[in-house]
């Protein structure tokens, strides 16, 4: 169990840093600490814990304290009052692997109370020296956001949890506590990832920075009230523990492919979502055709100049016979059984619930699209980028895109 004291005087010197930061959303990880990637030192620690909370709306008072327009507001509505029957409700949800669970009290009269389900993290990090921030701890939060946004990116992948985004005040108001803790003797000789093993034992910290563990939490639909139904199996545990530490940025394609999701589940966008499948299929395509010009004795800047520059590799429908080509060309160099693309189901589904929507969509303005027209065309974006990824295993990316629209990702 740590331990916490205040001296009066800031602890001058190396240390370690412990900042403290609520996610607005549900991970499907087991509580504990993970190593991660830190660009400073190399290493860092993150300490995950889930926990259910509450946020509420109240339409008939105003905040607790300080200056508000309450008064002014209800004023001016006054001749716009109507009678307002009050009834409550409580809606609740079967959570698989969890049972009923309450996730919404209305009172029509006075507001409603909806469950959250959210995460607390507190991001370890070493620093070569303690310091007071003129904005309240912002240089840590900072610090610790550039390493908590990248755990974060990595598990967005792995566990295609379109809910997750980046952590930012700019986004919303985070306010964070910060402890640190002053390297001993001892440890001043220590490698990074030895001081980093150290928290793993009780420690003493000295000092607190901050004004608190706080962040204004998000509103958001049914699919935001319930967290994920199950942790990450796993073989996709093994996989996030070890990105987590690695530098792996995520492929453009697989970050379009979740905000695909996003527009559909979320914002209820199905044309947007068309526009992100579409436009990730063909970030795909551009990007394995370069990985083959390269490997086909081609510089990557003259590769990036033919594929931007000649007209036989202009638009999506070329690119993808140049890659057909290609990769023919490069599976039978290396005695690699050639799996075809051009003249497939595969090939034609893309054509028509990808290509043909999408282009309604940019070039005839239609607007008029369904869920299910959504659902196809990530469905498809998905099965056509693991299929090829699939085809030439020394160039796919270390992390494969789900080609399914699993229960998981669509509670």
């Amino acid at each position: 169990m740590d331990s916490i004291s205040e001296p009066s005087n800031l602890p001058v010197g190396p240390g370690i840093v412990s900042a403290i930061i609520d996610l607005p959303f549900f991970l499907a990880l087991p509580n504990g600490s993970y190593k991660c990637l830190d660009p400073v030192e190399g290493v860092a620690l993150i300490q995950i814990a889930s926990r259910e909370g509450c946020t509420s709306f109240f339409r008939d008072k105003p905040l607790v304290s300080g200056p508000t327009s309450f008064l002014q507001f209800a004023e001016a509505a006054k001749p716009f009052d109507k009678p307002r029957m009050e009834f409550s409700y409580l809606f609740t949800s079967v959570i698989e692997g969890i049972g009923e669970r309450a996730v919404v009290n209305i009172n029509t009269k006075k507001g409603f109370s909806e469950a959250k389900y959210f995460t607390e993290a507190h991001v370890y990090f070493i620093t070569d020296m303690l310091e007071a921030h003129d904005d309240e701890c912002g240089g840590y939060l900072d610090r610790a956001t550039q390493i908590l946004n990248s755990f974060l990116d990595k598990y967005r992948v792995v566990a295609q949890d379109y809910r997750v985004h980046a952590i930012t005040p700019k986004k919303s108001l985070y306010l964070t506590i910060c402890h640190v803790s002053l390297l001993k003797e001892d440890e001043k000789a220590m490698s990074s990832e030895e001081l980093i093993d150290t928290l793993f034992s009780p420690r003493e910290w000295e000092y607190r920075l901050g004004s608190g563990a706080i962040n204004i939490f998000q509103p958001g639909n049914s699919y935001l009230l319930v967290p994920q139904r199950a942790t990450l199996e796993s073989a996709s545990l093994k996989l996030f523990t070890d990105l987590a530490i690695d530098e792996y940025a995520i492929p453009l394609s697989y970050s379009l492919i979740l905000e695909a999701d996003k527009a559909m589940l979320i914002d209820l966008d199905f044309r947007l979502a068309i526009v992100h499948a579409a436009t990730a299929i063909e970030v795909h395509i551009m990007n394995l055709l370069h990985a083959l010009l390269v490997a086909d004795s081609r510089s990557s800047a003259d590769a990036w100049h033919i594929l931007e520059n000649n007209s036989e590799y202009s638009g999506a429908k070329r690119r993808a016979k140049k890659l057909e080509q290609y990769t023919k060309n490069y599976c039978e160099a290396h005695s690699i059984p050639v799996k075809c693309f051009l003249g497939t189901a595969l090939y034609d589904k893309w054509d028509k619930s990808v290509g043909d929507q999408r282009n309604r969509a940019v070039h005839a303005g239609k607007n008029s699209f369904t869920r299910n027209d959504a659902f196809d065309a990530i469905l498809t974006a998905r099965q056509l980028i693991a299929f090829l990824e699939s085809r030439i295993p020394a160039m796919s990316n270390k992390l494969q895109l789900d080609g399914s629209m699993n229960a998981r990702r669509l509670p």
